[in-house]
């Protein structure tokens, strides 16, 4: 697609980017930016666009995805209408998998998972603050990976993250495993793990477990069916969760 023929597209918040003309242009309501000649090779929106637009200084033709870094906080995903090729996983153009909004979303940012089925294997949480989350608790999204094959339905590598709201089924060694501190999983139906449903690792400290549903922990391995598995956590809150068929400790400490 030539520069002077780029389409219009909006962002999340309504606003208008696009580069016409042979100039470089992003319009987000009062705020502009502007230049002519070849597009820059980078410019920033003031106040916070929420785009950084990298057009390549090499070549005249953009792809809208590549070259736009969402800075909204707000990412949304449906397993039903989502597609992985939108540039900003708006509420209107949602992302397809979660595994890609992780990789769009910013740091602290949000990812709503909208009701729905997702088959993804293994994923790694490895921006800190991030939040993934359903709409609420009545309407969880289903998280799935088999506990027969593949890693952990998620594993927490980074701090500040949280889970809420989400039913999250499988894994090989643990439904969820968290590894970086302050990591928080609430309101959440946690099930099916191949040996404990969720892990609480060395790294993991002042992690919180909360108002969660944990059950059908072992289907791999059932003696070491444990609700919640601790390996070295310090300051662990693990509060207000009802624990049914764990096949061997509900919540199982280790130094």
């Amino acid at each position: 697609m030539q520069v002077a023929h780029l389409a219009t597209a909006t962002d999340f918040f309504g606003h208008v980017r696009r580069v016409r003309d042979g100039d470089f242009r992003v319009d987000a309501g009062a705020n502009s930016f502007a230049t002519s000649g070849d597009p820059p090779a980078e410019a920033t929106l003031p106040q916070g666009s929420g785009f950084l637009y990298k057009p390549d200084p090499l070549s005249l033709f953009v792809d809208p995805c590549e070259n736009v870094t969402i800075y909204v906080a707000t990412v949304y995903v449906s397993a039903s209408n989502g597609s992985d090729t939108s540039c900003t996983g708006a509420v209107a153009a949602p992302f397809a998998t979660i595994r890609f909004a992780l990789r769009r979303v910013p740091a602290n940012g949000v990812v709503v998972v909208l009701p729905g089925r997702y088959d993804e294997g293994q994923t790694t949480i490895g921006k800190a603050g991030v939040t993934v989350r359903g709409v609420n608790a009545t309407s969880r999204p289903t998280i799935r990976s088999s506990p027969l094959r593949g890693g952990d339905v998620f594993s927490v590598a980074a701090e500040r993250v949280t889970l809420e709201d989400l039913e999250v089924v499988g894994g090989y060694t643990f439904t969820v495993s968290l590894k970086g501190r302050m990591a928080t999983i609430r309101n959440c139906l946690l099930h099916g793990g191949g040996t404990a449903v969720v892990g609480i690792l060395r790294s993991a400290a002042l992690a919180t477990v909360e108002g969660c549903v944990i059950r059908n922990s072992g289907q791999r391995i059932p003696r070491q069916g444990d609700g919640v598995f601790v390996q070295g956590a310090s300051w662990v809150r693990i509060a207000n969760n009802t624990l049914t068929n764990i096949r061997s400790t509900a919540v199982h400490v280790r130094e």
